[in-house]
């Protein structure tokens, strides 16, 4: 490998980078040490990586099960859904929103339920509130109160939510849908 030798131009030191692609052995262009700059790639970092001094850990990903912003599902009792490996989950996120049937269900909010893993009780049904300041309408403003009927079972190993036919037949529980579910797994 040549000698890398440092450069001067009128008395004035030139950086390094405007040479990078001279050392042997570097392929593309080096990182600047401070400044904003895009890299792209990935990057597999032996050493970990710490932003402000802290290590930061990829020990948990989040994952998306289910997406549906429109009408999204019932929950009943044949919409099971698969969420994954049990043994590497460790929270499940619901979002429940308002079934209009309009098409511009993504105009209600939702609400969030939170199951956490192993501490979740397998096989027992949950009865999960929902309310509504719209009772349904946007001239009430008498809150509506449902209740979505659900669980989860570890099946051979997968974790599965599972619902009941209460979520599709109740007049008030079928106000409202699954919209979306988020895993969080161990890496």
């Amino acid at each position: 490998m040549a000698d890398i030798v440092q450069l001067k131009e009128n008395g004035v030191v030139k950086y390094m980078k405007t040479h990078a692609d001279a050392i042997d052995g570097v392929e593309g262009k080096l990182v600047k040490a401070v400044g904003n700059e895009t890299v792209l790639g990935t990057k597999n970092f032996q050493d970990g990586v710490q932003i402000g001094g802290k290590v930061v850990t990829a020990d948990r990903i989040w994952r998306t099960a289910y997406e549906n912003w429109g009408e999204g599902f019932y929950c009943a009792a044949s919409e099971n859904r698969d969420l994954g490996e049990f043994s590497k989950i460790s929270q499940v996120i619901l979002l429940i929103g308002r079934y209009t049937g309009a098409g511009n269900d993504e105009r209600y909010a939702y609400s969030e339920h939170s199951f956490n893993f192993p501490q979740t009780r397998l096989g027992t049904f949950f009865y999960q509130p929902l309310i509504s300041y719209d009772g349904g309408s946007a001239a009430s403003s008498i809150p509506e109160v449902a209740l979505k009927k659900i669980k989860f079972a570890n099946v051979s190993g997968r974790l599965m939510l599972q619902g009941d036919d209460y979520n599709s037949t109740n007049s008030r529980s079928k106000g409202y849908t699954v919209k979306a579910v988020y895993v969080l797994e161990k890496a």
